[in-house]
């Protein structure tokens, strides 16, 4: 689980984004998906993977991955929400911290998503690399 400040700042982040997609928080929320926006969405998860102390002084370090989870309707193609990912992707990956504490690293490629169930929608999943110092 990612740290608050993460949290924070990447959904402010997407907030302030052009809207290629819509964006839904699902995190702890249950899922209220309007009619106009099944065939596109998408919600955001985090992972945190390593923390450690880089400085003497006790400065510490969080490294982990954002997962962007993309939804459609099953039998409407990849395509359209592969464009619109990438590009929700592409503009989150311009986004900067003024305080310098949070660094997007990288963008992973796509991939088919289903969560080990069988959802009502057909997912993708793109993972954004940072770092976090605090």
């Amino acid at each position: 689980m990612s740290r608050a400040y993460v949290r924070t700042t990447v959904r402010n982040w997407i907030t302030a984004m052009p809207k290629v997609v819509p964006f839904y928080e699902t995190v702890n929320k249950s899922e209220d998906i309007l009619p106009a926006d099944q065939s596109g969405w998408y919600t955001v998860e985090f992972n945190a993977e390593n923390t450690s102390t880089t400085t003497y002084c006790g400065d510490k370090s969080e490294t982990g991955v954002i997962d962007f989870v993309f939804s459609t309707l099953p039998g409407e193609g990849d395509s359209n929400l592969i464009a619109g990912a990438e590009q929700t992707i592409d503009n989150f990956m311009k986004s900067v911290d003024p305080t310098k504490k949070l660094t997007l690293i990288k963008a992973m490629h796509p991939e088919e998503f289903t969560g080990g169930d069988g959802s009502k929608y057909y997912m993708i999943i793109i993972g954004v690399e940072y770092e976090y110092n605090f």
